[in-house]
């Protein structure tokens, strides 16, 4: 019995050396996400302004009472045909109790909920820098606003279309 608990001994203990002589390995999982755009059809922001995502802010005039209208870029490009924009809601900023109407202008085409051109299939082809201008209304009474924090939310739809 001596013999074969020596014997038993010896291999659990080699077992354990060997496993502390042994590599340790980690594994580690990640997730990759890759994106491949569609080059037929592409909006989207100048790199040196990434500004799509993000809050914009409209800052108050004091001296004119009003606020400074937000200028921003998109890069526009199809080589389907002519591209034509809209809105999918009317544009306003509101601090729950009042609302504050807004003037959308995307390439100096002041957008509403029906679909205008904004570039012809000719300039579309190419990529074009276009300006974004977002600016207030005037209240109807002629009043000023009311104080406050006003938030809102602008959703522009573009679309090309085979000419």
């Amino acid at each position: 019995m001596r013999k074969w608990m020596c014997g038993y001994v010896l291999v659990l203990l080699s077992l354990i050396s060997g496993s502390l002589n042994a590599a340790i390995t980690l594994k580690k999982d990640f997730v990759l996400v890759m994106q491949l755009p569609r080059t037929n059809f592409i909006v989207t922001t100048p790199d040196s302004d990434p500004w799509l995502g993000q809050p914009q802010r409209m800052e108050w005039d004091i001296s004119r009472r009003q606020f400074h209208p937000l200028h921003k870029q998109l890069l526009i490009q199809s080589s389907v045909g002519a591209v034509s924009a809209r809105l999918l809601n009317t544009p306003q900023l509101s601090n729950g109790a009042e609302s504050i109407g807004l003037k959308v202008k995307l390439n100096q085409v002041e957008l509403g909920l029906r679909n205008s051109p904004v570039l012809s299939a000719t300039e579309a082809l190419e990529q074009n820098l276009v300006q974004l201008s977002i600016s207030t209304k005037p209240r109807a009474d002629g009043r000023p606003y009311f104080p406050g924090t006003y938030t809102g939310i602008v959703t522009l739809l573009l679309e090309t279309s085979v000419p």
